[in-house]
């Protein structure tokens, strides 16, 4: 465990925090934004998933020297913490596709209220409001797991990918929110960050 008067854990914790705050904000303003490229957001999805996958390694009593050769390798420093956390995992992937089902339920809601107010309840998909079935949002929710070896497989190519121009042609999972077609992809790798900078900090009490 890292000692009281070092505590670069935390430091990286706080880090991992401010990195993903502003991933998020770009998230929600994107079309007030009118970003050409997708690549700042998930720069900083990926430095703040590195940072808290990083912060754990150190609690756990990891060395400075040895963490930091996981480079940006997303996939092996995720690996790893769950390699010294039995079942956070599963844990992790569980809270990912909770909030996913949550979020497609209160849009699944959302639709219905409409198609109520129109008087088209039975119609909904008349009018381009396809209601789906809890079974329907279980089988799409996305999955963390897809989206973590998406973004490792890019930020641990020369140095991440989202810091330089390279035209790419990628293909996500899309849903669809407010009326609108969403990548799943940032908001899943955003969640996912949430819930481990969560469970560094549950493990406080006892560093």
């Amino acid at each position: 465990m890292a000692g009281k008067a070092d505590r670069t854990d935390l430091a990286y914790h706080i880090r991992s925090v401010d990195y993903v705050k502003s991933a998020h904000a770009i998230w929600q303003a994107q079309e007030t934004l009118a970003l050409r490229s997708a690549d700042p957001l998930y720069l900083l999805i990926a430095h703040g998933l590195e940072l808290t996958l990083k912060s754990h390694l150190l609690r756990l009593g990891h060395a400075i020297p040895a963490v930091e050769k996981f480079g940006h390798d997303l996939r092996s420093l995720f690996d790893e913490v769950c390699r010294n956390i039995p079942g956070s995992a599963a844990d992790l992937a569980k809270i990912v596709r909770r909030r996913w089902i949550e979020t497609l339920k209160e849009e699944r809601d959302k639709r219905l209220e409409k198609a109520r107010s129109l008087g088209l309840e039975g119609q909904a998909s008349h009018i381009g409001l396809e209601i789906w079935s809890n079974d329907e949002i279980g089988r799409f929710a996305p999955e963390a797991r897809p989206a973590l070896e998406w973004l490792s497989a890019r930020h641990s190519s020369g140095g991440s990918v989202f810091r330089y121009f390279e035209s790419r042609i990628e293909q996500h999972t899309v849903v669809r929110l407010d009326g609108d077609n969403v990548i799943a992809t940032p908001l899943t790798l955003i969640w996912l960050t949430e819930a481990l900078q969560d469970c560094f900090l549950g493990g406080q009490e006892s560093s």
